[in-house]
């Protein structure tokens, strides 16, 4: 087909029709954009978070981090324990009377040194024999599970069921309700 046809006595009804579809074409998709609009806005949108993979990546940083800080933490608990529990010992027993045959006696110094120091000696021994019998693999896998299910159960807490207003354009709120699982 050529020009001549297109601009010849059929050109007005072919330019009218043109024109009459178009405009009809872009009308309907109005009416549908602005249907789908007014549904949006009205009923909102559901946004789903998936915290399962929150759940593992929160369970492998605790798991890495007990790894890490636990040894460190128990050198610092067998460092400074027993000598604040001596340091305790000393303050309590300092000055403390005893009863011997109705007579009250003070503690003599002597015996409150070697009471401190078979004290701190008692409780730097139940440290090691307690830290080494500490499976920090274990240790570590349960810190990283109860970590993690807490956190998954306070994030279904905090975010299921939580509608939150967002402004597309102004005059325009659109419901974000948010869904976890």
């Amino acid at each position: 087909m050529g020009w001549e046809e297109w601009s010849g006595r059929n050109g007005d009804k072919r330019a009218a029709s043109f024109w009459t579809g178009l405009i009809t074409g872009l009308g309907a998709a109005a009416v549908v954009l602005a249907l789908a609009v007014g549904f949006v806005s009205r009923s909102g949108l559901v946004v789903t978070v998936e915290t399962g993979s929150l759940k593992e990546r929160i369970e492998t940083e605790v798991r890495g981090a007990v790894r890490a800080e636990m040894p460190r933490a128990i050198s610092t608990v067998k460092a400074e324990l027993p000598g604040q529990v001596g340091a305790e010992a000393r303050r309590r027993l300092t000055g403390a009377r005893m009863d011997l045959g109705g007579f009250e006696v003070e503690l003599p110094p002597g015996l409150v040194d070697q009471l401190e120091q078979t004290l701190v000696q008692a409780v730097r021994l139940g440290l090691e024999v307690t830290t080494s019998q500490v499976n920090m693999d274990k240790l570590a896998d349960e810190m990283g599970g109860r970590a993690a299910q807490l956190a998954h159960t306070k994030l279904d807490e905090a975010l299921q069921n939580q509608t939150v207003p967002v402004e597309i354009i102004p005059g325009l709120t659109v419901p974000v309700h948010i869904r976890t699982r």
